[in-house]
Protein backbone atom coordinates (compact mmCIF):
# COMPACT_ATOMS: atom_id res chain seq x y z
CA UNK A 1 0.00 0.00 0.00
CA UNK A 2 1.27 3.41 -0.64
CA UNK A 3 0.28 5.03 2.80
CA UNK A 4 4.07 3.82 4.07
CA UNK A 5 5.71 5.81 1.53
CA UNK A 6 3.46 8.90 2.90
CA UNK A 7 6.05 10.99 5.10
CA UNK A 8 4.29 13.64 7.32
CA UNK A 9 5.55 17.30 6.90
CA UNK A 10 4.70 18.22 10.01
CA UNK A 11 5.05 16.09 13.48
CA UNK A 12 1.77 17.29 14.99
CA UNK A 13 -1.83 16.40 16.52
CA UNK A 14 -5.06 17.73 15.25
CA UNK A 15 -7.78 18.92 17.31
CA UNK A 16 -10.69 16.06 17.50
CA UNK A 17 -12.96 16.37 14.66
CA UNK A 18 -15.62 14.42 12.20
CA UNK A 19 -14.05 14.11 8.49
CA UNK A 20 -16.79 13.12 5.98
CA UNK A 21 -16.65 13.37 2.22
CA UNK A 22 -18.20 13.40 -1.03
CA UNK A 23 -14.91 12.16 -2.72
CA UNK A 24 -15.62 8.65 -4.11
CA UNK A 25 -12.70 6.71 -1.94
CA UNK A 26 -10.08 3.95 -3.38
CA UNK A 27 -10.04 1.02 -1.61
CA UNK A 28 -9.34 1.53 2.14
CA UNK A 29 -7.44 4.82 1.76
CA UNK A 30 -10.33 6.49 3.93
CA UNK A 31 -10.67 10.18 4.98
CA UNK A 32 -9.30 10.49 8.61
CA UNK A 33 -6.01 8.96 6.98
CA UNK A 34 -5.70 12.81 5.84
CA UNK A 35 -6.47 14.45 8.85
CA UNK A 36 -4.91 11.73 11.20
CA UNK A 37 -1.31 12.09 12.39
CA UNK A 38 -0.72 8.12 11.83
CA UNK A 39 0.73 7.31 8.65
CA UNK A 40 -1.57 7.26 5.97
CA UNK A 41 -3.74 9.09 3.46
CA UNK A 42 -7.27 9.44 1.85
CA UNK A 43 -7.08 8.82 -2.07
CA UNK A 44 -10.34 8.80 -3.90
CA UNK A 45 -11.71 9.41 -7.44
CA UNK A 46 -13.61 13.02 -7.29
CA UNK A 47 -16.09 14.76 -9.55
CA UNK A 48 -16.43 18.52 -9.86
CA UNK A 49 -18.58 20.04 -6.65
CA UNK A 50 -17.27 17.25 -4.61
CA UNK A 51 -16.00 18.24 -0.61
CA UNK A 52 -13.58 16.74 2.22
CA UNK A 53 -15.29 18.24 5.15
CA UNK A 54 -13.86 18.64 8.86
CA UNK A 55 -16.09 19.25 11.47
CA UNK A 56 -15.28 20.14 14.81
CA UNK A 57 -17.31 19.62 17.74
CA UNK A 58 -17.21 23.22 18.78
CA UNK A 59 -16.11 26.40 17.36
CA UNK A 60 -12.06 26.84 17.28
CA UNK A 61 -9.93 29.92 17.24
CA UNK A 62 -7.41 28.52 14.61
CA UNK A 63 -4.69 30.17 13.18
CA UNK A 64 -3.26 28.32 10.32
CA UNK A 65 -4.68 25.16 8.15
CA UNK A 66 -2.06 23.46 5.32
CA UNK A 67 -3.19 20.97 3.20
CA UNK A 68 -1.24 18.95 0.72
CA UNK A 69 -2.03 16.68 -1.95
CA UNK A 70 -0.36 14.08 -4.51
CA UNK A 71 1.02 10.72 -3.84
CA UNK A 72 4.66 9.41 -5.42
CA UNK A 73 3.34 6.56 -8.12
CA UNK A 74 6.45 4.91 -9.80
CA UNK A 75 9.12 7.86 -8.58
CA UNK A 76 6.29 10.78 -9.99
CA UNK A 77 3.77 12.70 -8.01
CA UNK A 78 0.40 12.11 -9.14
CA UNK A 79 -3.18 12.92 -8.24
CA UNK A 80 -2.88 16.51 -6.70
CA UNK A 81 -6.09 18.49 -5.96
CA UNK A 82 -4.99 21.38 -8.67
CA UNK A 83 -8.32 22.95 -8.83
CA UNK A 84 -9.79 23.34 -5.79
CA UNK A 85 -10.31 25.18 -2.94
CA UNK A 86 -10.52 25.72 1.35
CA UNK A 87 -13.75 27.42 2.45
CA UNK A 88 -14.49 27.93 6.38
CA UNK A 89 -17.54 28.61 8.00
CA UNK A 90 -18.52 29.74 12.02
CA UNK A 91 -21.41 27.49 12.58
CA UNK A 92 -22.11 23.77 11.97
CA UNK A 93 -25.78 23.13 11.21
CA UNK A 94 -26.53 19.73 10.48
CA UNK A 95 -25.86 16.76 8.68
CA UNK A 96 -27.08 17.00 4.81
CA UNK A 97 -26.10 13.24 4.64
CA UNK A 98 -24.00 10.91 6.10
CA UNK A 99 -20.71 11.84 3.53
CA UNK A 100 -21.76 15.69 3.99
CA UNK A 101 -22.05 18.50 6.51
CA UNK A 102 -24.25 21.79 6.37
CA UNK A 103 -23.01 24.40 7.84
CA UNK A 104 -23.78 28.36 8.14
CA UNK A 105 -22.57 30.30 4.98
CA UNK A 106 -19.05 28.91 3.79
CA UNK A 107 -16.72 31.40 2.76
CA UNK A 108 -13.85 30.59 0.17
CA UNK A 109 -10.95 31.67 1.75
CA UNK A 110 -7.39 30.10 -0.37
CA UNK A 111 -7.23 28.50 -3.76
CA UNK A 112 -4.97 25.03 -4.20
CA UNK A 113 -1.28 26.06 -5.73
CA UNK A 114 0.06 22.92 -7.61
CA UNK A 115 -1.81 20.61 -5.24
CA UNK A 116 -0.73 22.53 -2.05
CA UNK A 117 -3.01 24.93 0.23
CA UNK A 118 -0.89 27.11 3.36
CA UNK A 119 -3.88 29.70 5.12
CA UNK A 120 -2.15 32.04 7.42
CA UNK A 121 -3.74 34.57 9.84
CA UNK A 122 -6.96 32.32 10.54
CA UNK A 123 -7.39 33.89 13.60
CA UNK A 124 -7.60 37.69 12.64
CA UNK A 125 -10.28 37.03 9.76
CA UNK A 126 -12.40 34.71 12.14
CA UNK A 127 -12.26 35.80 15.54
CA UNK A 128 -14.62 34.15 17.00
CA UNK A 129 -13.35 30.60 15.83
CA UNK A 130 -14.35 27.79 12.89
CA UNK A 131 -16.08 25.18 12.96
CA UNK A 132 -16.32 23.83 9.74
CA UNK A 133 -13.53 23.53 6.61
CA UNK A 134 -14.18 22.35 3.58
CA UNK A 135 -12.09 21.46 0.77
CA UNK A 136 -14.10 21.94 -2.58
CA UNK A 137 -13.36 20.24 -5.51
CA UNK A 138 -13.72 22.57 -9.08
CA UNK A 139 -14.62 21.65 -11.96
CA UNK A 140 -11.73 21.41 -13.82
CA UNK A 141 -10.25 18.55 -11.61
CA UNK A 142 -9.79 16.11 -14.16
CA UNK A 143 -7.38 13.28 -12.05
CA UNK A 144 -7.87 11.33 -8.59
CA UNK A 145 -6.79 13.29 -5.75
CA UNK A 146 -4.89 12.11 -2.78
CA UNK A 147 -4.71 13.90 0.25
CA UNK A 148 -2.07 13.08 1.89
CA UNK A 149 -1.77 15.62 4.94
CA UNK A 150 -4.44 17.97 6.75
CA UNK A 151 -2.81 20.20 9.46
CA UNK A 152 -4.60 22.35 11.57
CA UNK A 153 -2.86 24.42 13.95
CA UNK A 154 -5.04 26.13 16.79
CA UNK A 155 -4.18 29.40 18.68
CA UNK A 156 -2.41 27.81 21.37
CA UNK A 157 -0.34 25.39 18.77
CA UNK A 158 0.90 28.97 17.17
CA UNK A 159 1.81 30.42 21.00
CA UNK A 160 3.68 27.13 22.00
CA UNK A 161 5.66 27.48 18.51
CA UNK A 162 6.68 30.58 19.45
CA UNK A 163 7.84 30.42 22.71
CA UNK A 164 9.81 27.38 21.25
CA UNK A 165 11.20 29.89 18.63
CA UNK A 166 12.01 32.21 21.49
CA UNK A 167 14.01 29.74 23.26
CA UNK A 168 15.57 28.31 20.21
CA UNK A 169 17.31 31.91 19.67
CA UNK A 170 18.28 32.42 23.23
CA UNK A 171 20.17 29.00 23.25
CA UNK A 172 21.62 30.24 19.53
CA UNK A 173 22.97 33.26 21.65
CA UNK A 174 24.74 31.17 24.37
CA UNK A 175 21.61 31.47 26.20
CA UNK A 176 22.40 35.51 27.17
CA UNK A 177 19.64 37.73 27.40
CA UNK A 178 19.36 40.70 25.79
CA UNK A 179 19.05 43.44 27.91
Amino acid sequence: MFSSLVKRRFSHVNPTADVVTTIRQYKAYLAEHAYSSAPGMFWGIPKPGDSFDILFPEPLKLSRVVVLTGAAINKKIRDKLLYGSLEISQKFLKMENPKKASCKSFSPVQEFKNGELDMKHLRQLYPQGIQCLRISVGAKQKSWVAITEVAVFTEEDSAAESAAARVGEEGARGGKKSA
